[in-house]
């Protein structure tokens, strides 16, 4: 998984690359920390149902 600072959109791509999959997602960092919390907990949990 990539994480990035959201420049102007929230970004949550998948990509295959010869059969390793990786996830490339941003985060607002300029938002309250409960918000940021949310996010990082929310990108987490898709990743844990896409993977497992």
């Amino acid at each position: 998984m990539l994480l990035y600072p959201t420049v102007d959109d929230n970004l949550e791509q998948k990509y295959v690359i010869q059969g390793n999959v990786y996830h490339v997602n941003t985060v607002n960092l300029a938002v309250p920390f409960e918000q940021i919390r949310e996010r990082l907990l929310a990108i987490v949990q898709v990743s844990d149902r896409i993977s497992g």
